[in-house]
């Protein structure tokens, strides 16, 4: 089966991205496919199809801890798909999986290790991606809303895990009207309740 995708050969501005026709790819263990109705793009994707350094060089020190890796050649880092975070249906399910079933309305993030990372990229029309990268959509957000959650979740979720937040800090999250920021601050709510300050710009209140 053919599907589209947005994907680039070499680094550069938007002007490198080319609609391109694929064969869609079997599944393996533990995968699911995915009909894609909505992409969240982020600054990171914009970043890694630049070929921005600081992730070029995160690349770098992520292929010295597996040596299988050292001799790849440039051209191996393409084809390259754009945008992680997605939401759509479940289209069909691969062996191993547990959690999910076909018609299912989900969304996720593709993960990769830290970098350029994966090839893979949620701007086509149908994904394959493995069950522990996506969750069961809410019935109370549309799938709009939900293909921006991804990103932003697990750089809160990261984060708070790394300071080891628990019911007894106090938070202050500054410009909290953004995509981390809000979720930070239903994260901290649900944790903390009452001892959490807010940080507002002005000029974002009318987004809250």
């Amino acid at each position: 089966m053919v599907i589209k995708a947005i994907q680039y050969n070499h680094f550069g501005d938007e002007k490198v991205l080319e609609l391109v026709n694929i064969t869609s790819e079997p599944l393996e263990m533990n995968q699911v496919r995915v009909a894609v109705f909505a992409v969240g793009l982020n600054p990171v994707d914009y970043k890694a199809f630049k070929g921005a350094k600081p992730l070029r060089f995160l690349t770098f020190l992520t292929k010295l801890k597996q040596p299988d890796r050292w001799f790849e050649s440039k051209s191996s880092l393409f084809p390259r798909g754009v945008a992680r975070d997605f939401a759509g249906f479940i289209t069909e399910i691969g062996e191993g999986v547990s959690r999910f079933s076909v018609g299912d309305k989900v969304f996720g993030t593709i993960i990769s290790d830290p970098g350029l990372g994966t090839k893979r990229g949620a701007l086509a029309t149908e994904i394959c991606v493995s069950e522990s990268e996506i969750a069961l959509k809410p019935d109370n957000i549309d799938m709009y809303h939900a293909a921006t959650m991804g990103v932003a979740s697990l750089t809160v979720g990261g984060a708070f895990r790394r300071i080891n937040l628990n019911s007894k800090d106090v938070v202050v999250i500054s410009a909290a009207s953004g995509g981390i920021g809000s979720i930070a601050v239903q994260y901290s709510m649900r944790l903390l309740r009452e001892q959490l300050l807010l940080v507002l710009r002005a000029r974002r209140m009318q987004n809250i």
